[in-house]
C-alpha cells in the first residue's frame, strides 16, 4: 500500500512539475516575445477617439457668392463622471447658460453618450456665458467648453426653403445611415439642398485620442490623430441678386394687398432659364431663419415655424398644387389648333356667358368680349372662347397636349418634397369616386347594420324594435344619397372638360410645373429637368462635377401653333390685354397669361406665368399669391419685379390695381 502511495505521489509530481513548466514557457513567451504586441493592444484598450467635427461644404450662387457657409463656434458639453455632482453642477450651468435645470437633465436622460465622450448641452453659445463658465470653473468639474463648426447665413433668411436646414440627426436617420459612419450628436440635413445633397456637403470628421481608465472614464487628452476635411460645395444656379428682388417683392406685395384681401399671406415665384432649366429664382413666403434649427428652436420660434398656420417652412414654389386658372387656356388653345377643330382666323362670339344645356357659365367679364379670335382670346382671357373649344375637342385630347407639357408630373427637380400635382382624366375620376364609395361608405353601411342588429335583438318591446329599425334606416338612406352623388360623379361630365378647359376643376400643379411649361411655349417645346446644382467643388475649390441641362422631351407642337400662342401671350402685356396696366412703360418685351383660381368659401388665388423678351427668350417666370384676387393686379406685380430685377431696368408702376383677370 506504500508502495502505491509513493508511485501515486511520483506521477503526482510529474504532472505539476509539466504544468508549471507550461506555465513558465507561456509567461516567458509573454514577457519576451510577445511584449510589444500586447503593450500595444494594452495601450489601444487605454485609447478612446472623440471625433473632431467637421465643417459641412459651402453653398455659393452662380456668382461665387456664399449663401451658406461655417463658423466656429462655443459649444458647451459634460463630460460624463458618473454624474455625482450633477444635483450642484447643474443648477449653476443652468443659470449660466439661461435655460431650465430640467432641460438639461433632459439632454443628459437622451444621450446615449460613453463615458468618455462629452454631452452636448448647448451650441454657438455667446463668448460672454464662456466667460462666465471659465470664472466659476473650480465649480464646474467635467464641464467643458470645445469650438465646433456650424452653418453661417451672410444672407439671413434669404433662400431659406431652397438651402434648408440641419439638427443633430434623428433616431430613425441614425438606423437608416450608420453604416456610412453617422453617430448620435452628427448634424444632418433635413430639407432643401441641405437634405438632398447630404452626402456630398457632410464632411469627413478627424479623431481625437483621449486616454481612458479601466471604468472608460477620461484620463487625459492625447491631442488631434487625425484632421477633420470639410465637405464638397454647392455652386447653384441661382443667381443672389434676382433671389433679393423676388423675396423683397413677394413680402411687400402681400402687404399691400391685405388691405383688400386679408387672406392674401403667403405665395411663391419661380424663375427658369428657359435654355438650359437651370433656377435662377426660387422663393415662398411667409419664410423662416435656417440658423434656428441647429442650435434647437425656443418656445416662441416653434409656435412661429410649426404651430402656424401659414406653414412658414412649406415650400410652396415645389410641394403646394393650385388650380392653375386661366394660365391653363394655352393648353387648350394648342389643343384646338393641334386637332384642327378651328383656325387661328376663326372668330366667335363672346355675350358674357356659354349655355350648357339649362345652365350658363358665366364669362369673368360679364360683359362678354365680342367678336373673338385665337390671339384676342389670349390676350383678354375669353372663357366663352375655351368652353367652345374644349366641347369640340373632348377632354381627352387637352389632356394629351397638357401631358406634353409635364403637368401633373414631377419635374426631377433637385429638391426633396416635390409634388406631382394633378392632370385630371376620366379614369382618374372614376377609380378616386369608386374608391370613396368602396373604401370609405360602403363600409359605414355595413357598421350600421351590425351595430342596429345587436340593438334591435335587445329591444324588449315591439315599439322600441320599430324605434330603431326606422333609426337604422333612416341613416342607411343618407348614406345611400352620398353613394348616388359619387356614382354620378364616378363618369366624367361635361362640366368638368369646361372646368378643366380654364383651369378650374380638378386641375392642380406646381408653381414649378407652371415656370416649366411657359418655358416651353418659349424655347420650342424642349422640356428641361430645373435644376439647381450647377457644379459640385472639393475641399480644395476644385471642380468635381458639373450639372449639364438634361432634356426630358420634345412636345410634338408645330412651331406656328406655337407662334399664335406666343402673338396671344404678348398681347395679355400690351393694351387691352388682362396685364396691360401692369407692364405699360416696361422697356423689354414681355409674353405672359394671367390667372385667377377660385378657392370654394375664399378670395380666389391670383396666378402669373411669363418669359421674356418675346423675340429672343431667356427667363420664365411662374408667381402666385393665395387668395390675392386677380392674377395680374397681385402675382404679375411679382413677376414684373422679378423681370425687372433680372434686366436690371427701373421698376415702374410699382401697384396697379384694377379689373383684370
Amino acid at each position: 500500500m506504500r508502495k502505491n502511495i509513493k508511485a501515486n505521489l511520483g506521477w503526482m509530481g510529474v504532472v505539476v512539475t509539466f504544468f508549471l513548466f507550461i506555465l513558465w514557457g507561456r509567461l516567458f513567451y509573454l514577457q519576451v516575445y510577445a511584449t510589444a504586441k500586447y503593450q500595444t493592444l494594452a495601450r489601444k484598450n487605454a485609447i478612446r477617439i472623440i471625433d473632431v467635427k467637421a465643417p459641412r461644404g459651402e453653398i455659393l450662387d452662380r456668382n461665387g457668392k456664399k449663401i451658406v457657409t461655417n463658423k466656429a463656434v462655443y459649444t458647451v458639453s459634460l463630460l460624463f463622471t458618473g454624474l455625482k455632482n450633477a444635483d450642484v453642477i447643474l443648477p449653476k450651468l443652468a443659470q449660466i447658460l439661461q435655460v431650465s435645470e430640467e432641460e438639461l437633465r433632459l439632454k443628459i436622460k437622451n444621450s446615449k453618450a460613453r463615458p468618455y465622450e462629452p454631452i452636448r448641452l448647448a451650441t454657438d453659445v455667446p463668448w460672454e456665458v464662456v466667460a462666465k463658465i471659465e470664472e466659476r470653473r473650480y465649480e464646474l468639474p467635467g464641464v467643458t467648453v470645445s469650438i465646433e463648426p456650424a452653418r453661417d447665413y451672410p444672407y439671413g433668411n434669404l433662400l431659406a426653403h431652397v438651402v434648408g436646414y440641419i439638427q443633430e440627426i434623428k433616431d430613425t436617420q441614425l438606423k437608416e445611415h450608420q453604416a456610412e459612419g453617422y453617430k448620435l450628436g452628427d448634424m444632418f440635413g433635413q430639407t432643401g439642398l441641405e437634405s438632398f445633397y447630404e452626402s456630398v456637403l457632410r464632411g469627413k470628421n478627424g479623431g481625437r485620442e483621449i486616454e481612458v481608465d479601466a471604468k472608460g472614464n477620461p484620463v487625459r487628452d492625447l491631442g488631434i490623430k487625425t484632421r477633420p476635411e470639410q465637405g464638397n460645395s454647392l455652386v447653384l444656379t441661382i443667381d443672389v441678386d434676382l433671389q433679393k428682388a423676388a423675396e423683397e417683392s413677394l413680402k411687400k406685395t402681400i402687404a399691400a394687398l391685405q388691405n383688400r384681401y386679408p387672406d392674401a399671406r403667403a405665395g411663391a415665384v419661380v424663375a427658369l432659364d428657359v435654355r438650359s432649366g437651370e433656377v435662377l429664382a426660387m422663393a415662398s413666403y411667409p419664410t423662416f431663419d435656417p440658423a434656428a434649427f441647429p442650435k434647437g428652436l425656443t418656445q416662441k420660434q416653434v409656435d412661429e415655424y410649426i404651430r402656424n398656420p401659414d406653414r412658414p417652412l412649406y415650400n410652396r414654389a415645389v410641394s403646394a398644387t393650385y388650380p392653375p386658372g386661366s394660365t391653363f387656356k394655352m393648353v387648350t388653345g394648342m389643343a384646338a389648333l393641334l386637332n384642327r377643330v378651328t383656325t387661328p382666323s376663326e372668330t366667335i362670339f363672346d355675350p358674357g356667358y356659354y349655355k350648357l344645356g339649362n345652365r350658363a357659365f358665366k364669362d369673368w367679364n360679364p360683359r362678354g368680349h365680342g367678336v373673338v379670335n385665337f390671339v384676342k382670346a389670349i390676350k383678354e382671357s375669353c372663357n366663352v372662347y375655351f368652353w367652345t373649344m374644349a366641347r369640340r375637342l373632348g377632354v381627352e385630347k387637352i389632356v394629351e397636349v397638357g401631358k406634353q407639357f409635364g403637368l401633373g408630373m414631377m419635374t426631377g427637380i433637385d429638391l426633396p418634397g416635390e409634388s406631382s400635382g394633378l392632370l385630371p382624366t376620366p379614369e382618374w375620376k372614376k377609380e378616386t369616386n369608386t374608391a370613396i364609395i368602396e373604401k370609405n361608405l360602403k363600409p359605414k353601411i355595413d357598421k350600421i347594420k351590425s351595430d342596429y342588429e345587436q340593438r334591435i335583438a335587445r329591444a324588449k318591446t315591439s315599439e322600441e324594435k320599430k324605434r330603431l329599425e326606422a333609426e337604422r334606416d333612416k341613416k342607411i338612406q343618407a348614406i345611400n344619397r352620398q353613394i348616388e352623388i359619387y356614382r354620378w360623379e364616378t363618369e366624367w361630365q361635361q362640366y368638368d372638360t369646361l372646368n378643366m378647359a380654364i383651369g378650374q376643376g380638378y386641375n392642380n400643379y406646381t408653381l414649378l410645373q407652371l415656370a416649366n411649361y411657359v418655358a416651353m411655349i418659349a424655347n420650342g417645346g424642349i422640356r428641361y429637368q430645373p435644376h439647381l446644382v450647377k457644379k459640385v467643388l472639393d475641399n480644395r475649390g476644385k471642380v468635381i462635377e458639373e450639372v449639364k441641362p438634361r432634356v426630358l422631351s420634345k412636345a410634338k407642337i408645330p412651331e406656328n401653333i406655337l407662334n399664335y400662342v406666343r402673338q396671344g401671350m404678348r398681347e395679355v402685356t400690351m393694351p387691352g390685354g388682362t396685364a396691360g396696366g401692369v407692364f405699360a412703360g416696361f422697356p423689354v418685351a414681355v409674353a405672359a397669361k394671367t390667372g385667377t383660381a377660385q378657392v370654394f368659401g375664399k378670395d380666389d388665388h391670383g396666378l402669373f406665368v411669363a418669359y421674356a423678351p418675346f423675340e429672343n427668350p431667356r427667363i420664365a417666370v411662374a408667381a402666385i399669391i393665395e387668395h390675392g384676387g386677380h392674377g395680374g393686379s397681385s402675382a404679375g406685380l411679382v413677376a414684373r419685379d422679378v423681370l425687372a430685377a433680372y434686366f436690371k431696368v427701373p421698376k415702374v408702376n410699382t401697384r396697379v390695381f384694377g379689373p383684370v383677370e
